[in-house]
Formats: structure tokens, C-alpha cells, sequence
């Protein structure tokens, strides 16, 4: 008659041991990735209300050429944006086509995944190495909602050059007499190489303390 040794019954009680441990380790994973993937389809089924604005533009400029922007907006939700508006400002240093701050609609709805691309132009001013800084914003609502929501973004262009030539013009030596005020008359040149004209211009003259 067949015995079982010690050996094998211990062998078996380890088997049903190790299959009763995987099946709960299994069994424990699937609960998990049973509520992950019920989190994950929650999530995407729930609305979300967002929106993205980015600005692009050129880092750098010279002084009083026509600069070009163009602004990306896009429902990066899954719900529909109601009465979305954009709101670009310049600096109050700038020259734009229409005004310091232009406004355009959107339409009636911004729809998911759906993008606009709009351009705007102006001409900067300022000194050589200053940074300019544009501002955007997008107004929005939720469809069927009144409260007003606002994405921002903002881009700066920094003024690589000043095409404008200033040249003082005066005598290296100018003959002074002693006990008398004594005059001399010098020019200054000025040149921009700007295409179009400066109104308001100032030219401001910083003389020794002795003069």
C-alpha cells in the first residue's frame, strides 16, 4: 500500500499555501484596478471648464517696426464656452493698429477642442535692452452659467535697437576771455531712420557745472 512521506504532505501544504496567497494577491489587484478604472472613467466623464491662451511673438524688436502677435485660444475642456471674448493690451509705449487695448469676440460658443488664431500689430517704443511686456486674457462662461471666468497669458519683446542717429556738433577748442561770459554755438544733428513721423519729441541737453 502507498504512504505518503512527511516530505510530500509538507510539500503539498506549501502548494495549497502558495496558490491560496496568489489567488488573494490576484484577487486584491483586480479590486484596485477595478476602482482605478472607475476613477479614470469618472474623471472623464465629469464636465471640466478649461481654456488655453498662449501668445507668440518675436523675442526681440527694433524700436518703431511693426511687430506681429499671434494669440491661440482653445477649449482644452469638455464642455462648451459660452460668450468667450479676447482682451489684448500693449504697452502704453507702443503704437498698436487700433488702440492700446483691442477687444474681439469670439462668437457665441468656443466648442471642445476647438481653437481661434487671431494676429495683432504695433509698433514698440522705448530704450535699447528694455523689456515690453503684451498681456492677453480670455473672458469666458459656461454655457447656461453666468459667471464669468479669465484665462491670461503675457509675452515680452525686448527692444534690440533704437534706429535713431544723435550727433553733437561742437568746436574741440573755444577761446574764452577772462572777466567775461563768453559764448559758443554748437548742433546737434538728429536722424531716425524710423518710417514714419515722431511727433513730441524732446532733446534734453546736460551741460557741465562749470558752463
Amino acid at each position: 500500500m502507498f504512504r505518503k512521506t512527511q516530505e510530500e504532505d509538507d510539500f503539498f501544504e506549501k502548494g495549497k499555501e502558495f496558490s491560496e496567497r496568489t489567488t488573494l494577491f490576484i484577487t486584491i489587484g483586480a479590486f484596485f484596478l477595478v476602482i482605478i478604472l472607475f476613477i479614470g472613467i469618472i474623471t472623464l466623464l465629469l464636465p471640466k471648464t478649461r481654456a488655453e491662451i498662449k501668445i507668440v511673438g518675436p523675442e526681440k524688436a527694433k524700436m518703431g517696426e511693426w511687430v506681429t502677435y499671434t494669440v491661440r485660444c482653445k477649449n482644452t475642456g469638455n464642455v462648451i464656452l459660452q460668450n468667450p471674448e479676447l482682451v489684448l493690451q500693449y504697452p502704453t509705449s507702443s503704437l498698436p493698429e487700433k488702440g492700446l487695448i483691442e477687444r474681439e469676440k469670439l462668437g457665441d460658443f468656443l466648442y471642445p477642442k476647438e481653437e481661434k488664431i487671431l494676429e495683432f500689430k504695433a509698433r514698440l517704443f522705448g530704450q535699447e535692452g528694455q523689456r515690453q511686456e503684451i498681456k492677453a486674457w480670455l473672458d469666458f462662461s459656461k454655457k447656461g452659467k453666468p459667471v464669468v471666468l479669465r484665462e491670461t497669458a503675457n509675452f515680452y519683446t525686448i527692444i534690440s535697437e533704437v534706429p535713431i542717429d544723435l550727433v553733437i556738433d561742437v568746436a574741440p577748442k573755444i577761446p574764452i576771455r577772462p572777466k567775461m561770459d563768453s559764448e559758443f554755438n554748437f548742433r546737434i544733428k538728429y536722424t531716425s531712420f524710423i518710417d514714419l513721423p515722431i511727433s513730441n519729441l524732446k532733446i534734453k541737453t546736460i551741460f557741465p557745472f562749470e558752463f
